[in-house]
């Protein structure tokens, strides 16, 4: 599922997870990015999301959030609820090379922009 929070709904809510979950989330390679629900969204992640689903490095780049680090929505930063390519309109950004809540919330960008997703595998 796509860490993505639209006006009304994030991660939090969307993904169904009890803030009890003590599981680990990690990167696919095995590296720990996080240890349970509470660990992901304190805003201080293990390490940086640095890999895309195949493993592969990926360089520093923003990606798409409105979310911010406890998994809700940022506000209404969505590119027209992620409709939008127009560069009149923003979308919120986080930074893959952060692991402090700036990885899912740093600032506002024009959504003519190309950036990321995070995509988690909820269970």
């Amino acid at each position: 599922m796509a860490w993505l929070s639209d006006t009304n709904s994030g991660p939090s809510a969307r993904f169904g997870i009890d803030p009890s979950f003590a599981g680990v989330f990690q990167l696919v390679d095995g590296t720990v990015l996080a240890n349970g629900w509470g660990d992901l969204v304190d805003g201080d992640l293990a390490t940086t999301i640095s890999q895309n689903e195949s493993g592969n490095a990926v360089s520093s780049s923003s990606v798409w959030t409105n979310t911010d680090a406890s998994g809700a929505p940022k506000g209404n930063v969505t590119c027209s609820s992620w409709t939008s390519a127009s560069g009149l309109v923003k979308g919120r950004i986080g930074l893959s090379e952060q692991s402090d809540s700036f990885w899912t919330d740093f600032d506002d960008t024009q959504c003519s922009g190309t950036a990321r997703l995070y995509c988690f595998q909820v269970q």
